[in-house]
């Protein structure tokens, strides 16, 4: 950390999940690697704020060819910061609320749910700033989720094993059928 001068860092991520005929229900999730975490010194007594700017898009969609009740989706995301000295004299939650619980969700075939938001969030107006001492050994974690969830309800498709019995039962009967037909 260098007094007076900004750091940054991009972060970007996306899980989808896709339902094909014969699979009913299926999830992902991402995590950026954040839960990231690092520890450090500080060179000088200190405030600190930390701003930055964010953009989510979240999106939730069963299509209109599945109209069975039960069907659903869903896409969540999760985002927080957490400064704690190792002494535990200093713990400093920053969980903005434009990015807490964030959730959409569909059970309408052909209904598109979109939770999509963008801006600048800094802690001085929601959680304030962090004071560090000089010499003091701190650690910074920032924890980023997202998931997508789906499911549909079981969609019959015949098994192999079932389709070549059913093909030779039908044989057996073709067979049979002509043997009588010769007598």
């Amino acid at each position: 950390m260098i007094p007076g001068q900004p750091v940054g860092a991009d972060a970007q991520v996306r899980t989808d999940v896709a339902l094909a005929s014969g699979i009913n229900s299926g999830s992902s999730a991402a995590n950026l690697g954040l839960v990231s975490s690092f520890e450090f010194t500080a060179l000088e007594d200190i405030q600190v704020r930390f701003e930055f700017n964010y953009s989510y898009n979240l999106r939730a969609l069963i299509t209109p060819d599945l109209a069975d009740t039960g069907n659903s989706a869903q896409a969540a995301a999760f985002w927080d910061l957490t400064v704690e000295g190792f002494d535990d004299a200093v713990r400093f939650n920053f969980r903005p609320v434009a990015l807490q619980q964030l959730n959409t969700g569909s059970t309408i075939p052909g209904t598109n749910r979109v939770l999509s938001d963008s801006g600048s969030i800094n802690s001085e107006s929601e959680a304030g700033l962090v004071s560090l001492v000089q010499g003091n050994q701190y650690s910074l974690t920032i924890r980023h989720n997202t998931n997508a969830d789906a499911s549909i309800n079981s969609i019959s498709v015949p098994e192999p094993t079932s389709i070549a019995l059913l093909g030779g039962g039908l044989l057996s009967l073709a067979a049979w059928r002509r043997r009588t037909k010769k007598i």
